[in-house]
């Protein structure tokens, strides 16, 4: 189903209301730590002049989910749009599900962690919860998860090719945002050797040009010099 389906109050849609006293208990989420990299140990991977060749990250996560199709609901000082664009993150947790919020949003989701809608949606102004009784499901997907402050990643990105040497650029990031002191120009003569490393990660060089780099990460160690673990 692509379309988005529209409730009214007019409609003869069966609706759900309870006040807020009987909302579900909530307890609040801590966020998990989640190491990630772009590359998979001894295969072989490829990256253009200026573009990325490595990314790692470590980052505090929440349960995030995206609606899988659109939806609309319309009711007495009630409205709901969800877009299958939108992000929502659970930050609490409840008997079988969580509470999801948005910032594209001012009321919350309850859902049960498959993704379908329990409880209903709550809307905060009129301490109300609301659910059409058919409401058909799945309606959520999990997604990549939100990152919570504190959230770090560091990249190689490859700058080319002078004769037997390689050049790379070592780059950091908080939160998103490049810290240029930790910033590192790297080179590498390819006719001492053809592997490399860099802190843990030791990498061959199948093949590079001035326009293109074929490597394969052998190892990484671990990654023991991601933060926060």
């Amino acid at each position: 189903m692509n379309k988005s389906t529209v409730l009214s109050s007019s409609a003869l849609i069966a609706v759900m209301l309870a006040c807020a006293s009987s909302s579900p208990t909530q307890t609040q989420i801590e966020p998990v730590l989640t190491n990630t990299a772009s590359y998979t140990l001894e295969q072989a991977e490829e990256a253009t002049t200026g573009s990325q060749m490595i990314r790692v990250a470590s980052a505090f996560q929440l349960p995030t989910y995206s609606p899988v199709k659109p939806y609309n609901f319309i009711g007495d000082k009630m409205e709901v749009k969800l877009k299958p664009d939108q992000v929502w993150v659970a930050t609490e947790e409840t008997e079988g599900g969580y509470v999801l919020r948005s910032n594209a949003a001012s009321y919350r989701v309850h859902i049960r962690p498959d993704g379908y809608v329990e409880k209903g949606f709550y809307f905060p102004a009129i301490r109300t919860w609301a659910r059409p009784a058919n409401l058909e499901g799945p309606h959520f997907e999990t997604i990549e998860g939100a990152a919570v402050e504190g959230s770090f990643a560091a990249e190689l990105i490859y700058s080319g090719r002078s004769g037997d040497t390689i050049r790379l650029v070592y780059r950091e990031y908080l939160d998103g945002l490049a810290r240029p002191a930790f910033t590192q120009e790297l080179e590498y003569d390819l006719a001492e050797s053809t592997s490399i490393a860099f802190k843990s990660l030791e990498i061959d060089v199948l093949e590079a040009t001035n326009s293109r780099i074929h490597f394969l990460v052998k190892d990484d160690g671990g990654l023991p010099w991601l933060p926060n673990r």
